[in-house]
């Protein structure tokens, strides 16, 4: 072979590269934005409209693959399940996300399959299982914020304040009281209002289930201030 068929050759290989690279950078770009729509859908309560940006998704990703993305597209249609009320399903696909989060050795990813599985046990009238789920989550929870590669997931005041309901299910209310008090920290310590509302509305519940009404005015009127 002449030099300059030689170098022609590596001239197209590389040009084939670059494009490769180019095609790989667009599509994860597109998944990405596939993503946060679902997320905005989902935040608006439109669950059919997330599950068709979810199924695109599913189109390009290889569906054996260990990857942030796969866990990603688990854990949303988990959610979508959830949402829609498809217990069974739901906590299928959340011990699927499990079993990658295990093969990715990701604590960050730990904590959310965890609290997924949690909530999905609860629901199907299994507290006492949540309960004991959502203290394993605890133990890989951390504060945000996540490395950017990472889109949304579970934080601390959503383990905090699942367990919390978990254990006013079971009638603990000391518990309960205890780790909503803890999920309202967490949410404060971000300026998670959803968070801040949410578990002072827990906190109104324990009390008005312990009779101390004023105490439950108190929280609910701060849950409502603050949604």
């Amino acid at each position: 072979m002449c030099c300059l068929c030689f170098a022609m050759g590596i001239s197209a290989q590389q040009n084939q590269l670059q494009q490769d690279d180019q095609s790989a950078q667009h599509i994860s770009a597109y998944i990405k934005n596939c993503f946060n729509t679902a997320d905005e859908f989902m935040d608006a309560e439109q669950y059919d409209s997330a599950q068709i940006w979810l199924n695109k998704i599913h189109a390009l990703l290889p569906v054996k693959n260990i990857s942030l993305d796969n866990y990603f597209l688990l854990t949303r249609q988990a959610e979508v399940y959830y949402y829609n009320n498809l217990q069974q399903l739901g906590l299928q696909e959340s011990r699927r996300g499990l079993a990658m989060a295990e093969a990715l050795n990701d604590s960050i990813l730990l904590a959310d399959s965890y609290n997924f599985i949690g909530l999905f046990f609860m629901n199907i009238d299994s507290a006492a299982q949540s309960v004991k789920v959502f203290n394993k989550g605890l133990r890989f929870t951390k504060q945000p914020p996540n490395p950017k590669q990472y889109i949304s997931l579970s934080k601390p005041h959503h383990l905090h304040g699942n367990l919390a309901e978990a254990y006013f299910k079971l009638g603990h209310f000391d518990s309960a009281s205890y780790h909503y008090y803890l999920s309202l920290q967490k949410a404060a310590a971000i300026n998670w209002h959803r968070g801040i509302a949410v578990a002072h509305s827990g906190l109104g519940d324990v009390f008005f289930a312990l009779h101390s009404i004023d105490s439950a005015l108190m929280h609910y009127t701060e849950g409502a201030n603050t949604a």
